[in-house]
């Protein structure tokens, strides 16, 4: 997948771009873990009620997912904030602190002012793309063997 390099021209204000390669091959999860108990306890330990946020959470995960590739692919770096803040809300109400760590390095990352690498935002958002498209069995694990 090619992507390119945005650098602040300080100069004129200007973003340049520069081609490099990334490699999305790199960014695998062999196992997911998940331990809702601090969500649990926010919740008053409503197990039914965590499991209806674990579905809702995996059926907007696709949605995720787009906004995610749709901001990357236009370097529109709020949009990527944007969508990282989202993803990082949704990951905290459910407890799943690896998504919710993930999309908070991102968000905050898009937030920073100075010289942004379109390269490092790629990277960071395969990650996140692969954890989303991942945790779906885990999840949904989770919430069968807790259903009441």
């Amino acid at each position: 997948m090619e992507c390119s390099y945005y650098e602040k021209d300080t100069r004129n204000s200007k973003p340049r771009f520069e081609e490099v390669t990334w490699d999305s091959s790199v960014f695998t999860f062999k196992s997911m873990h998940y331990d809702p108990t601090e969500a649990l306890e926010r919740i008053d330990n409503d197990t039914g009620l965590l499991i209806m946020l674990i579905e809702v959470f995996v059926k907007e995960c696709p949605s995720y997912i787009g906004k995610l590739q749709t901001a990357r692919d236009r370097q529109d770096l709020n949009a990527l904030g944007d969508a990282a803040h989202n993803i990082k809300g949704a990951s905290a109400a459910i407890g799943f602190e690896e998504c919710r760590n993930l999309a908070e390095e991102l968000e905050v990352a898009c937030r920073q002012s100075g010289v942004k690498s379109i390269a490092y935002f790629e990277n960071s958002t395969a990650k996140l793309i692969t954890v989303l498209n991942a945790c779906e069995a885990t999840l949904k694990d989770w919430a069968k063997k807790n259903r009441a």
